[in-house]
Parts: structure tokens; sequence; C-alpha cells
């Protein structure tokens, strides 16, 4: 059986540039005569210059010739492009460079992202925000987020950020799941455990939601269902009420997309039908067996 990499479960769809053109569309929406100037990453803006244009034509050209055709090239790429490179970006300007320290590579996203196969695990990278989501995600799937650091928030404070702002951009209190019952083990034997189980102030709705899925991730049975049951609305630290849901829809999006159906049961909580549209609410917990097992049917007779 293939299993899934569970760390594609902490990758957030949250692309910077996508965030920045819906608000540019709104704007142009309310403002239809208005003269924007846009300053972001956004795309070109200009075309190609003819020299580039012409020497891709040339390039074209060449590669339908037998004569002048060229398949794969060495890996450090041609010797003519290294020579034009050291001549024209670095001769030009009085820049003294050898041929051997140019390397031609396919963009300089592929590399970035490259460095952190070759940097040992135990290394701690810094990815400035906001960035493209592309080094974010290669970062996640290759096994490299850390956990929770207890240093992180006076390391925070030293770059200028009030408590107040930190505690609502990064999490700074650790998150700690506890696990009552394990697969496989006989609930009269683990019962105990349920008498330590505390209500606190916050619900870490997505998190908790992505780890209980990593831990499915690990399963080898065909058919997986996450029920999620709360008396809570997504909360965390002090982040924003929209950014936590938000950020508990997007969880529960991408474990559905990883094939794990996901089945919500709120309990004087209507917020959950607004994270999705498998979702029930009881206002008494006597309803929560009943409301509990017309939920697992609706999930495993569909």
């Amino acid at each position: 059986m293939v299993l899934i990499n569970s760390q594609f479960l902490k990758v957030f769809n949250d692309d910077p540039q996508e965030r920045i053109d819906k608000k540019v569309n709104r704007f142009r929406t309310i403002h239809h005569d208005a003269n924007l100037i846009r300053l972001d990453s956004g795309d070109v803006s200009l075309p190609l210059s003819p020299g580039v244009t012409e020497a891709m034509a040339r390039a074209i050209a060449e590669m339908s010739d037998e004569a002048t055709f060229k398949g794969r090239g060495p890996m450090e790429g041609y010797p003519f492009l290294v020579d034009a490179i050291v001549k024209y970006n670095f001769q030009t300007y009085k820049v003294r460079i050898h041929p051997d320290e140019v390397f031609i590579n396919h963009g300089t996203k592929e590399d970035l992202v490259g460095f952190g196969d070759i940097l040992h695990r135990d290394n701690r990278i810094a990815v400035i925000d906001p960035v493209s989501q592309d080094y974010i995600a290669a970062n996640v799937i290759g096994f490299s987020t850390a956990q929770h650091d207890p240093n992180l928030q006076n390391a925070l404070i030293q770059t200028g950020l009030s408590k107040t702002e930190i505690k609502a951009r990064y999490r700074t209190i650790p998150l700690r799941h506890t696990v009552y019952k394990r697969f496989g083990e006989q609930f009269h034997k683990v019962s105990g455990r349920m008498d330590s189980m505390r209500a606190q102030s916050l619900t870490p709705l997505g998190e908790s939601m992505l780890f209980a899925a990593k831990v499915l991730a690990e399963r080898h049975e065909e058919r997986k269902v996450l029920f999620v049951i709360t008396d809570g609305m997504p909360a965390v630290d002090l982040q924003p009420e929209g950014i936590t849901f938000s950020h508990a829809r997007e969880a529960i999006k991408r474990i559905e997309k990883a094939g794990v159906d996901v089945a919500l049961l709120g309990i004087m909580t209507p917020s959950v039908a607004d994270l999705h549209h498998r979702s029930v609410v009881i206002n008494r917990v006597d309803d929560l067996p009943r409301a509990a097992m017309r939920q697992l049917q609706n999930i495993l007779t569909k």
C-alpha cells in the first residue's frame, strides 16, 4: 500500500500574491476608472527586448537543424554560455571570475528549494514573511518544519515586536495533544485516562485536526474517518477570529483531499456549521450518542 507523506497536511495554501490579486480585483470592481499603479511582485509589465527574442529565434533554428542540434548538455552548462556570462556579465565591469565559478541552473527557485535537501534536519532556517509558498512547501514536505520553540518569544521580542503582536502572529505557547485511547487499545483498560481530561479556554481546532489526520495517514485501512466533537469555535491565542476559522476550513480541505472523511459535531456551538457541510449541532449532552451515530451513518452509507 502506498502511504501519503503526512507533511503535505502542513502545507497551508495561502500564497501572498494570490491575496494581493484578490484585493486588487476587489478595488477595481469598486473603482472602475482608477489608474492603478502596481508595485507588487505581480506579472511582467514589459515585453522581451529584441535582443532576447532574436537570440531565442536563432536557438530554435539551431535545434531544427541536424548539424547544429544539441541534446542534453554538460551538468555545469554549455561552455559557450559560460564564456558569454564571464565576458559580458563580469569582465565588462572589470570583475575577475574564472569559468569554473559559473554554474548554469534551471532557475533560482529550484536551487534554493534544493538547499534543504543537502542540509541536516537539525539546521534552523528562517524564511521571510511574506514569501512565495514554494519555499515554505518545500521545507514542510521535506520534513524540516520545527515544533514549538520555548525561546521563540524572547527571540521575537529582540526584533522590536510587542508581546501582543507576537501572540497574534506566532505560536509561542506549546500545543500538546493528549491521546486518551490509541488504536488497538481496549476502552475498559484505558478508561481511567478520561479522569485527566480538563477543559481549557482555547480551541486550536485546525491544528488539532491536522494532528489527528497525521495519525490517520499512518494507518493502513482503506477507509478513514475523522470525527470531530467540539464545544468551542476555533480560537488560538490572540489570533483574529477570521484567521482561525480560515485555518480550520483549509485544514479540513487538505484532510479530505488526502482521502480522509471529516464530520463535525458541535455541542452548543453553531459555528461548526460554517466550517463544513457535514456538521451537526446539539444543545444537550443527552443528544450526543444519537447525533454521533447519525453522522457516522451518513458517512459510511454515502
